[in-house]
């Protein structure tokens, strides 16, 4: 009897995880928590991915839709072309893609790091439309394995949205 009422119990904590799964978005992707300037945090959706070696296919902010390490972005479309989640140094060029929502009027960067420190700051110009699509490269050179980060910023500094990879010396 004693064992019947403990399954009772855990009951009502079973059913309330399809639940959180389904408030935080469709199966199949999952909510984390970046950490912004200021000690701002912010939910961002990520997807699952099919993609080999990728656990997330998108990342999304706020203000960023749409966010993408990949080798290469379509001009004519405006779309990456594949998505990278881990480079290895025999490829020495990679491109972040950055999907922007409701930024209209704002100076746009992406601050590309590396073990912390700046790497790069491209200015991507000042947002013209409501979703707007911009993208930056980076040439990276074969002793700079570990972890990338990207981060959308504003002129001010701001962190809108931050995206990870890894460089992988082969």
């Amino acid at each position: 009897m004693r064992g019947i009422i403990k399954l009772l119990w855990l009951l009502p904590a079973l059913l309330l995880v399809p639940v959180v799964l389904w408030m935080n978005g469709e199966f199949g992707s999952a909510v984390a928590e970046i950490t912004l300037s200021g000690n701002r945090t912010q939910a961002v959706l990520i997807e699952e991915s099919n993609e080999p070696g990728c656990l997330f296919n998108w990342t999304q902010s706020e203000a960023v839709s749409r966010g993408r390490f990949t080798r290469q972005v379509d001009r004519k479309l405006r779309e990456p072309i594949d998505q990278v989640c881990k480079l290895t140094s025999d490829e020495n060029k990679v491109f972040y893609f950055s999907d922007l929502k409701e930024q209209v009027g704002k100076q746009i960067y992406h601050l590309w790091e590396y073990q912390g420190k700046e790497m790069a700051k491209v200015a991507l110009g000042e947002v013209k439309g409501p979703r707007w699509r911009v993208w930056s490269s980076k040439n990276l050179i074969s002793g700079w394995s570990g972890i990338w980060t990207v981060k959308v910023v504003t002129k001010e500094g701001v962190v809108l949205h931050q995206d990870q990879f890894e460089y992988i010396q082969q």
